[in-house]
């Protein structure tokens, strides 16, 4: 009898955040209060003489068989320091989910996310330990906060695909219905997509707890109406003219380090 490999994920986490307490926690989400060894609290802020604050990380995960080619994937974690920029790709964790307060200090969580179907490994697990603690095989670190070091393990997807898109289904019926995550379509590139029920849920719940929502929630991609071709010719006149810009380049142009907000949450 064959062992199954234990570096195949089956599940994998689609939304990472940080929480205020254990007592009101987004539904779904599955929050680290100790360290691996489950010898200390995990409390990310723990100035306890100063403040009564506390701060836990928090992820959601999935089974593999229940999501689709769109589903937005963790596929990296890394540790910045306020102020500075997010690499390419990553979102800072600036918030609390459950009371939209500051998440940590000194610094920021950052996390990445891509569809399931455009990547081959994800993250399957995060663990917290603290300082002084064994590393666990086949962890990798992303850094230390308050003492804690956190790590997340790194899991390779199953080969085939066992969700189609709609259009394979729709299609010829000589066409196999299994795609390759590496060749499916993709229509867009994080959590924030509101055809994704964890986030729709996540902000229903931001929304019943502060009345707001992501400011970009629920509104459609389209171009200008007042865009409009009369044949072919002009529109690629047009597509050749646009100025095509990097992803490093469009975060830099439209940067915003919402410095004097976090001056107001740290009064």
């Amino acid at each position: 009898m064959n062992r199954p490999d234990s570096n195949i994920a089956v599940s994998v986490i689609t939304s990472v955040g940080v929480v205020s307490t254990l007592t009101y926690v987004p539904l779904h989400f599955i929050v680290i209060s100790n360290t691996s060894s489950g010898s200390e609290d995990a409390d990310l802020w723990r100035d306890r003489l100063l403040s009564r604050k506390s701060r836990y990380l928090a992820y959601r995960k999935e089974n593999i068989t229940d999501c689709n080619v769109q589903t937005p994937v963790l596929v990296g974690l890394t540790l910045i320091n306020e102020g500075d920029m997010a690499p390419a790709g990553y979102k800072a964790i600036v918030n609390t989910l459950d009371t939209g307060e500051r998440a940590t200090k000194k610094k920021l969580i950052c996390a990445k996310y891509v569809p399931l179907g455009s990547t081959s490994t994800a993250i399957s697990e995060i663990v917290i330990n603290s300082r002084g603690q064994r590393l666990i095989s086949g962890f990798t670190t992303v850094g230390e906060l308050n003492s804690l070091s956190i790590l997340y393990k790194l899991s390779t997807l199953p080969g085939t695909a066992v969700w189609s898109p709609p259009s394979a289904q729709r299609g010829s019926p000589s066409r196999s219905t299994h795609s390759s995550r590496t060749h499916s379509p993709v229509s867009h590139s994080g959590p924030t997509n509101s055809t994704h029920s964890a986030s729709k849920e996540m902000y229903a719940f931001a929304t019943k707890r502060r009345g707001t929502v992501h400011p970009l929630h629920d509104i459609p991609f389209e171009l200008s109406k007042n865009i409009s071709f009369e044949d072919s010719a002009t529109t690629d006149a047009f597509l050749t003219s646009l100025l095509v810009k990097s992803g490093e380049q469009i975060e830099k142009e439209y940067q915003y380090r919402f410095t004097v907000e976090r001056s107001l949450l740290q009064t």
